[in-house]
């Protein structure tokens, strides 16, 4: 999907759970889920971007961010975290890991960057 911001992006696969191996989120009741996205850069995008742009959306409107936790179990290759740098052309892919209540049912995965007025949206 072409964003009005320059991006175009792609959301790949869901993992629920993800990371078995991996600490189990502080929050409890959660489990590790994971998404396999791309963002790519038109010369009109912000030459930065981050993972906190990607939100999980459950059954009940609940809202889940990124995980602030990074492990090696986690799944590779990573979506950066933090601030990154891009130029126009580049493609970035990666999976992110969000901590999710167990019994939550996700409804959309949604796309918000820098500048944008309303996010871009799947459903899982």
């Amino acid at each position: 999907m072409n964003t009005p911001t320059g991006q175009t992006v792609t959301y790949y696969s869901i993992q629920r759970p993800s990371a078995q191996s991996a600490p189990s989120p502080q929050e409890p009741d959660s489990e590790w889920v994971s998404i396999d996205v791309q963002v790519c850069y038109d010369a009109t995008a912000l030459n930065f971007d981050n993972n906190q742009s990607w939100v999980l959306i459950d059954d009940n409107n609940g809202n889940y961010g990124p995980s602030n936790t990074g492990y090696s179990q986690f799944p590779a290759p990573k979506f950066p975290f933090g601030d990154i740098t891009v130029v126009a052309g580049q493609c970035i892919r990666g999976w992110i890991v969000y901590p999710v209540l167990v019994d939550a049912t996700i409804v959309n995965i949604a796309y918000l960057p820098y500048g944008a007025t309303s996010p871009v949206r799947w459903t899982p």
